[in-house]
């Protein structure tokens, strides 16, 4: 981190000299620092879905993180919901195809998480289904996580990763995730215009993220 002019680059709340001293509490082994973090991480460089500079240059540094086994899940799942937001920005400029590019050359170190059969491999699987690949076919891992899956809505999530990693159709899994989950349906209801793009990343969004809050609570780790 050291090597990155950090105050050059701007977050929500101006020059992003801060960053590095939050990305070195996640990794303080301080419950209390970390969860400090994650919130002004999230606030400054996802700041209500903003995309930033400085959210580009934290990208490979919270990988990184989320591959550290020694950090407590629910640090390195929180982080990776993080690079998950970074890659599905709600606006389509030079910045926000920059740190999305960021996030997606962070894939290949990334997919062994998909073998954790947990959380952490839910988490990671958001990551790779908001940046689609058509230029290569999804992990095999991610298969092998959907397959292993017991609940109908999570497994359809995974369907619509996996199809929009490899430029399928996600139709027929959209529509089914409609019809078995309320939240999404309603959500869904209310966006008239949302672009085929928006639905598919937000129903990733929304079952999984649900998913991981369900098993986070259960085992408070």
């Amino acid at each position: 981190m050291g090597d990155v002019n950090w105050a050059s680059f701007e977050h929500a709340y101006g020059p992003a000299a801060d960053v590095p001293d939050h990305l070195k509490a996640l990794v303080s082994g301080d419950a209390r620092a970390a969860r400090a973090a994650l919130h002004a991480l999230g606030s400054s460089l996802l700041h209500q879905g903003s995309i930033y500079e400085a959210t580009t240059a934290a990208v490979p540094f919270l990988a990184e993180i989320a591959l550290e086994p020694s950090i407590s899940e629910r640090i390195r799942v929180q982080v990776l919901v993080m690079l998950a937001a970074a890659a599905n920005p709600y606006f389509f400029g030079d910045v926000e195809r920059e740190c999305r590019d960021a996030v997606a050359r962070t894939l290949p170190r990334l997919e062994g998480l998909l073998e954790e059969l947990s959380v952490v491999g839910l988490a990671a699987a958001e990551v790779f289904g908001m940046v689609p690949a058509s230029q290569r076919p999804a992990p095999a891992s991610l298969q092998r996580l959907r397959d292993a899956m017991a609940v109908p809505s999570v497994r359809l999530a995974l369907d619509i990763a996996i199809a929009r990693i490899e430029g399928e159709d996600t139709q027929p899994f959209v529509e089914a995730l409609t019809v078995i989950d309320l939240t999404f349906r309603e959500r869904r209801e209310s966006w008239e215009d949302a672009s085929t793009d928006q639905i598919e990343r937000s129903a990733i969004d929304l079952v999984l993220e649900s998913a991981i809050s369900e098993e986070l609570r259960r085992s408070r780790r």
